[in-house]
């Protein structure tokens, strides 16, 4: 049994970042931490979240997706917009 996921959550995959734009959705980056973050609670594993990439045009909607990712791994999935 693994003793600790680090989960590097990078925002570059989305679909509006310049060096990244690997076509995910906003919606499919809150998908993928949900699973994350789900599995881990699920298996009992501890979990260190990391903030990474972003490098949209948009600093704000950089911040807002990197917000989102926060939020789930706090538990405020009610909070998230």
């Amino acid at each position: 049994k693994s003793e600790l996921v680090v989960y590097q959550a990078g925002v570059d995959c989305w679909e509006g970042d310049i060096l990244g734009g690997l076509s995910l959705s906003a919606a499919g980056l809150l998908r993928r931490d949900k699973l994350v973050y789900d599995e881990c609670l699920r298996r009992g594993i501890p979990v260190c979240e990391t903030l990474g990439g972003g490098y949209s045009r948009d600093i704000k909607e950089t911040a807002r997706l990197h917000s989102r990712t926060l939020k789930v791994f706090a538990g405020l999935r009610k909070e998230i917009s």
